[in-house]
Parts: structure tokens; sequence; C-alpha cells
């Protein structure tokens, strides 16, 4: 029976001392929250204009015992039209007590366990040809994609998911 997101916080609505989402994490960029008319939140994720991607990782949550998962972002490009990138992190373990997430990826604004595997998701619904991207622009794009545990996922535990664009993007809501 569905419940519900299986991502802790995933309204985005329980705040650290920073007034930040709790668990959310940004890489190459900086994080910030924007509230709307109707008290939604929103995470802006603003680019430090370096090399890499700006990213935004999602808090940890147990993969329990199933063998795919639906994801669902909600998401608008702040700078014009790119693409955006979803993965999933994974690990065979559990995370200390002051890690919020993990990531495949150094270099986040929160502590975070590196050294996690990680699986772009596909965007057309064939993995063999390796599109795993969305366009999006300054509209809202819904990005809904399936996550198949793969062979190397088998005896993974606990996930996060990591969304990535080359500019500035804002998230409305992730699932």
């Amino acid at each position: 029976k569905e419940r519900g997101s299986i991502l802790p916080n995933a309204s985005m609505a329980l705040y650290d001392s920073d007034g930040l989402p709790v668990g959310y994490s940004a890489a190459n960029a900086v994080m910030t929250r924007q509230t709307d008319a109707n008290d939604d939140v929103q995470i802006v994720v603003t680019h430090d204009n370096g090399p890499s991607a700006a990213r935004l990782l999602t808090p940890a949550f147990d993969l329990g015992e199933a063998d795919a998962y639906s994801i669902g972002v909600r998401i608008k490009s702040l700078d014009g039209v790119q693409q955006a990138r979803v993965h999933v992190n994974y690990l065979n373990g559990s995370l200390d007590s002051t890690e919020a997430s993990l990531s495949s990826l150094a270099g986040w604004s929160r502590n975070v366990k590196t050294g996690a595997s990680s699986d772009q998701l596909d965007s057309d619904g064939d993995p063999s040809n390796g599109i795993g991207e969305w366009t999006i622009d300054g509209n809202y794009t819904s990005i809904l994609a399936t996550w198949d545990r793969n062979a190397n996922a088998e005896d993974a535990t606990v996930a996060s998911l990591m969304i990535e664009c080359d500019s500035d993007f804002e998230v409305d809501y992730i699932l």
C-alpha cells in the first residue's frame, strides 16, 4: 500500500538552526529556502559558477525490500533552458549520527557520508541508451522515473537522491 514519500522531510517543512530544510545539502552551490504565497516551501540552488554542476542532495532514506522505486521531482530552471539529471546514491551500511545523507561525490555543504555508489536515472524509459537528462525551463517540470534496484544495489540498505543542473534551479518537491 502506498504511503507517500519514503524521503524524510519530503515536504522540506522541518528546518535546522540556519532555517534550511533538515537533511538537504548543496554542492558547488548555495542552497536557500523560499516560501510561496500558499506557504509551500521550495529550495533554490544557486550555482557558484565553478566548473562543476550545481547539486542538491536529499536526506537519506531506508531502501527496505522493494526492487523498484518511483522517483518524482518538480523542478524549474532559474537561468534559461538547461538539462537536469537525477541520481540515486546507495550504500550497504548505515550513516553516523552526524551524517544527514550519502553521496558518491564530496564537497557538500553539510556532513555527508561519501563513497556511495550511484546510478543516473533514465529519462526515456530505455536504460540501454543512456539518456538521463530532462530539459527544464522557467516553468515547473515534473520529472518522473523508476529506479530498478540492480545487482550492484541488491545489498544496499540506505539511499539518497541527487539532482544536478549546470546553472541555478528551484525544487518544489521530491517524492
